[in-house]
């Protein structure tokens, strides 16, 4: 669905008309919650599933002897996933960074700086950071919350409805609650899956509980 498409629905949901001058939320602010909505589902998202559904990545160059190394400016704010050496070509070896200086040779030495030992890296080394993305302000009529599927799309719609009824201290009608925790368990069961499907792994049941006699 794209964000108009995600407001027309939102706004059927609660009953709203851009037209009318009597309403309890204007289009500005409608725009605000479908978009907090959408940030949090991508937050609950890390926390509920396979949080690889939304990897992404920044290469960046340390160079030999450099002790330190500023983050790049794309993944200071992210939630860092993991570093990799690439020098050698992807998918590399993964980089131990921690956060002490007495336990691991590469470690967070400032909130967006690392350091690698007394001496720096041998060489210039290409590091490859994997990092979970933020989901963008949807702004324009054709954007797309690209970070939920399609599918889903329909949860942005009920998450912005509820907070509607939140903040203009309504009672939440209580099928209103039970949508919202249907669609959710159906796309956080989509986010625990693996990437292909195919490739996922599968819960086998046991003999007992598929009504065969054991021996």
């Amino acid at each position: 669905m794209q964000f108009s498409e995600i407001r027309d629905y939102t706004s059927f949901l609660i009953n709203f008309n851009d037209g009318q001058s009597d309403q309890n939320i204007t289009t500005s602010r409608l725009n605000q919650l479908i978009n907090y909505a959408y940030q949090r589902l991508v937050r609950l998202g890390l926390q509920e599933g396979n949080a690889a559904h939304i990897l992404d990545y920044e290469d960046f160059s340390w160079a030999g002897s450099s002790i330190t190394k500023t983050l790049p400016t794309t993944v200071r704010a992210e939630l860092v996933y993991q570093f990799r050496d690439i020098t050698s070509g992807a998918p590399g070896t993964e980089l131990v960074v921690g956060q002490s200086p007495d336990f691991y040779e590469i470690f967070y030495s400032k909130p967006n700086e690392l350091s690698w030992g007394s001496t720096g890296p041998s060489s210039t080394k290409t590091i490859r950071c994997y990092y979970w993305k933020k989901p963008a302000t949807l702004t324009a009529d054709a954007d797309i919350p690209v970070l939920i599927p399609d599918l889903f799309h329909e949860l942005i719609c009920w998450e912005t409805a509820i907070d509607f009824r939140l903040i203009s201290d309504q009672n939440i009608p209580v099928g209103w609650k039970e949508k919202q925790e249907e669609l959710r368990l159906d796309l956080f069961k989509y986010w625990s899956r693996g990437r292909p499907a195919s490739n996922a792994d599968w819960i086998t049941p046991r003999l007992e509980d598929s009504g065969y006699t054991t021996y």
